[in-house]
């Protein structure tokens, strides 16, 4: 076989062992890339579990709507993981725990939307707030239990997707590893056959051409056999045979040229003297006409070039808002004049700058007599060192306005000896006026808050570092001359009880931007304590990073022991106030107990009933009295918890056993000298209701209602189911007592009473002035 056609079944054989090595390592990397997405796939589920119990807790604890939003939008995304899942795991035992996943997804969402549920019925319905609560508490048990069995199966699933990776990668190397090392072996034997016959033959080539090549053209090369060596060894004879039978007739042609070339080597030593000498002389002429045109075109391009820089600093110059460019020279014999000046300084100054120019001294007179030595000063300590000069100073225009310049210049020193400064004059008067006007505005603000008795602070959050003005550290009963600033002084002048909860104020406004607002006690060195009030707020870079605290300081003892004596008066009045109201109490239940015990003794049943009545009115007089000595509030009463009293009384006064007291009453907080007339009204319809409703009848039903209105009425409904009123009965007209009553305290509470009677009897009072006061409201007034 030969040689080429066994390197290409060695190429051929190789390529193919790589390509199937490739083909594994493919395959491999596809199978690594679905176990990975396997185990990425688990984890999105794990994380966004404890996620979605984050949200949970916090819609809890704090009825947090977004929260709740968050909740949801995060059950759906696991969702979505979950069905695409399902295209991923292909094993039965991952499909099986996915499958049971999505059951357990499916029962976290419908509990958590059943928590959600009975949280709006709890806010809706406080009645049942208890039962309900304990419904939540039921659901949320469950939502934790049914969460746990969703992470444990996820972690199941992560488990699963790292053993089928390593395995992966365990049959992936081993059958790597194997084919390589079968591929390595194949060249290695197919190579040392293939070299060992390829070096033999080329060392009997190389052997045999050597003996020709020394002139014994008699030597023949001897390879057998059918591949290139063997065809190239016939060549090589036979070009040998060749070469034997026209060696003489060369050997007689190389003599004659020889000669030949002998003559021809003398002519041409003759030529070639006479050309260097004209290539030298061409060469030099050459080179002076190129050095001329050069140095004619660097010129040309340097005054091109210098007159574009001058035309753009002339530019630039004017472009300059408010300044000016100049270079002034100064020469070794103190004597100065001006090279450059740009127009800008006309602008400033109102002067020409060639008059400027043409008067070295121009410049300097228009300086301010109080300037002038500082500058001067300024000039020559940049001379001698050669420094930057930096001066601001006051200069008059021509037409005499003042105005602050500031000069920057760099200064340079010439062979000559001289100095030049190339600078720029700058217009700095508007930036000069606002210092100033900053500075007042400060001054101002330090006297203001001097005279409030107020100190500024701040906490430097990046620099760790804290500053206190002395109202501060007076404030705090440390002396300003020996405070160094650090945190353990600050920390050792306040109360012990009030440093964690400084810090939590502090860390909270670190933490959420909210103002910062405490009080808390300073424990000055002779044992003292003072109240200190403190408001700051916190400073963010643009990109929301907190960069510091800051805010004012002062003293409150004052202010809190006025509103501790305040507060003890206010105490005392109220104890006053309650005693008040229990004596009258008890005296209207003395009236009551002594008009009952005169209508027990007497023997007219029409003087009893009447008798009855006042004692009843009297004693929803005291009731009201009582409810207001019993409440946290004096000037109120809470209407509803007084009907619910007052009626269960009546209920046993009268002994109705057989009439059903239905209630419907909101909590409405209503004032007194509106509560006993309304208390009145509802003793007298309620009382009329069990008297006169339900004669002939064994039972019967009452219903007492109380509603507050959005537009600020206030609605009292007492409704039987009684006989009803007799056709044409004018409740307004009737002789009767209480419902005379009725009206005339209607009409002093500007009510509107409306009376309906179908299936029975329903006074409706509508009291129009009044608005709804509910006794949450009044809590927080309190």
């Amino acid at each position: 076989m030969q040689v080429k056609h066994r390197l290409k079944l060695n190429v051929i054989v190789s390529i193919g062992a790589a390509v199937v090595i490739l083909l594994m390592f493919l395959l491999a990397l596809d199978r690594l890339d679905k176990t990975t997405n396997l185990t990425k796939i688990s984890g999105d589920i794990v994380l966004n579990s404890f996620e979605r119990v984050t949200l949970r807790n916090d819609f809890l604890l704090n009825d947090n709507e977004r929260a709740k939003a968050q909740w949801f939008a995060r059950h759906d995304e696991i969702g979505k993981i979950l069905k695409s899942a399902s295209k991923t795991f292909q094993t039965s035992e991952d499909r099986q725990i996915l499958d049971e996943m999505l059951k357990k997804h499916e029962s976290i969402g419908k509990i958590f939307s059943a928590i959600v549920e009975n949280r709006e019925k709890k806010k809706s319905n406080a009645e049942d707030a208890g039962v309900l609560q304990e419904v939540e508490d039921r659901l949320l048990s469950q939502l934790n239990i049914k969460v746990y069995e969703e992470v444990v199966l996820a972690r199941e699933l992560l488990e699963s997707g790292r053993k089928a990776r390593e395995s992966t990668l365990r049959l992936t190397s081993i059958g790597i590893v194997f084919l390589f090392l079968l591929l390595l072996s194949a060249v290695t034997i197919n190579s040392r056959i293939m070299g060992r016959t390829i070096t033999d033959r080329i060392q009997r080539l190389r052997d045999g051409a050597s003996v020709i090549g020394s002139g014994n053209l008699d030597h023949t090369i001897d390879i057998r056999g059918d591949d290139e060596f063997s065809e190239l060894a016939g060549s090589f004879n036979a070009m040998t045979a060749k070469l034997r039978g026209s060696y003489r007739d060369l050997e007689n042609e190389i003599e004659e040229r020889r000669q030949a070339e002998e003559k021809l080597r003398e002519t041409a030593a003759e030529l070639q003297a006479a050309n260097t000498e004209l290539g030298e002389s061409r060469r030099a002429a050459i080179n002076l006409l190129d050095d001329a045109v050069a140095a004619r075109r660097l010129a040309e391009e340097s005054s091109a070039r210098l007159r574009e820089s001058e035309e753009l600093l002339r530019t630039l110059s004017d472009q300059i808002p408010g300044g000016a460019l100049y270079q002034h020279v100064q020469q070794p014999d103190g004597r100065v004049h001006y090279a450059y000046m740009s127009a800008g300084i006309e602008k400033l100054f109102g002067m020409p700058a060639k008059e400027i120019m043409a008067d070295s001294d121009a410049f300097l007179r228009l300086i301010v007599e109080e300037d002038r030595q500082r500058v001067a000063a300024a000039t020559e300590r940049s001379a001698f060192d050669l420094t930057p000069f930096d001066c601001e100073f006051r200069q008059r225009t021509v037409a005499g306005e003042i105005k602050w310049v500031q000069c920057r210049s760099m200064p340079r020193r010439m062979e000559s000896g001289s100095t030049v400064w190339d600078g720029v004059v700058l217009d700095i008067t508007e930036r000069k006026r606002a210092e100033e006007a900053l500075r007042e505005s400060e001054e101002k603000l330090s006297l203001a808050l001097r005279s409030a008795g107020m100190g500024v602070w701040r906490l430097d959050l990046k620099e760790q570092s804290r500053y206190f003005d002395d109202q501060v550290c007076r404030c705090l009963g440390i002396d300003p001359d020996r405070f160094g600033g650090t945190v353990e002084e600050f920390y050792s002048a306040i109360h012990p009880d009030d440093r964690d909860d400084l810090r939590a104020a502090l860390d909270r406004t670190i933490r959420s931007g909210a103002p910062y607002q405490v009080e808390y006690r300073a424990l000055w060195p002779d044992g003292s304590i003072r109240h200190v009030a403190s408001r700051g707020q916190l400073a963010q870079d643009v990109t929301g990073r907190p960069l510091w605290v800051e805010g004012l300081l002062w003293d409150v003892t004052e202010r809190r022991q006025a509103e501790e004596r305040v507060r003890s008066s206010l105490h005392e009045k109220e104890v006053l106030l309650k005693e008040i109201h229990h004596r009258v109490k008890n005296n209207l239940q003395v009236i009551a107990s002594l008009v009952g015990l005169q209508a027990d003794s007497s023997e007219d049943g029409t003087v009893r009933d009447v008798l009855r009545d006042v004692t009843d009115r009297v004693r929803s007089m005291a009731l009201v009295h009582e409810k207001l000595y019993q409440s946290e509030s004096l000037a109120r009463v809470d209407f509803a918890e007084y009907a619910r009293s007052f009626l269960s009384y009546l209920w046993r006064a009268y002994k109705a056993d057989t009439v059903r007291l239905m209630l419907d009453l909101e909590p409405v907080s209503l004032p007194v000298d509106v509560a006993v007339p309304c208390g009145l009204i509802l003793n007298e319809l309620a009382g009329n209701a069990l008297k006169h409703a339900f004669r002939g009848r064994a039972e019967g039903e009452v219903t007492v209602s109380l509603r507050g209105k959005l537009d600020g009425r206030i609605v009292l409904s007492v409704r039987d189911n009684g006989i009803g009123l007799s056709p044409g009965f004018d409740w307004r007209q009737t002789n009767s007592l209480g419902l005379r009553l009725v009206h005339m305290l209607a009409g002093q509470l500007d009510a509107g009473v409306e009376v309906f009677s179908n299936g029975g009897t329903e006074f409706i009072i509508a009291m129009t002035s009044l608005r709804n006061v509910t006794k949450e409201e009044v809590m927080s007034d309190e």
